[in-house]
């Protein structure tokens, strides 16, 4: 069934969020938690990426995913290790609004080792914007994204109705 358009729809207010410029921390607790958690934003520049042309869009998007999917493969290896300085840590990028992006690390550790982690995650973000990836590094997350592309497309019947909502 097709639903009819909108007359004189209200304009889309673009809302403009500036970035930040200051260190900010926030502290929550909670006495019933087994773990440690801690997330760090960083601005939209951390990997800049231009805008260019038509396909801006689509070319950051995949240049997102492969750094991300790159960095998280790295910290899964690192939370492996016998003496690893946290129990998970992870990487992504997300939106504010539509002029607003960013990035962000997470890490979860045990009880009093939450400054290893955040050193550890943090190095590895910095080791990344210094000396970027290896070969073997992005051949193997494209392959897992290219992957990941064909299971979707295999199973694009079965998908639910959530699942085209939240590409919106």
């Amino acid at each position: 069934a097709s639903v009819p358009g909108r007359e004189n729809p209200t304009p889309k207010e673009e809302i403009v969020i500036p970035d930040y410029n200051r260190d900010e921390a926030l502290i929550v607790t909670d006495p019933e938690q087994t773990y440690t958690t801690a997330t760090i934003f960083y601005p939209n520049n951390i990997f800049p990426i231009k805008d260019n042309d038509k396909y801006s869009a689509q070319v950051k998007n995949m240049t997102f995913t492969l750094i991300t999917t790159m960095l998280n493969e790295t910290l899964n290896d690192i939370a492996q290790q016998p003496d690893a300085p946290f129990l998970y840590a992870g990487v992504g990028y997300g939106s504010r609004s539509v002029n607003s992006d960013y990035f962000y690390g997470g890490v979860v550790t045990s009880e009093n080792t939450l400054p290893q982690g955040i050193e550890a995650l943090t190095v590895e973000i910095e080791r990344v914007q210094r000396y970027g990836f290896s070969q073997s590094a992005l051949d193997r997350a494209k392959a897992n994204i290219l992957k990941a592309n064909e299971t979707a497309y295999e199973n694009r019947n079965d998908r639910k109705n959530s699942y085209f909502i939240n590409q919106i």
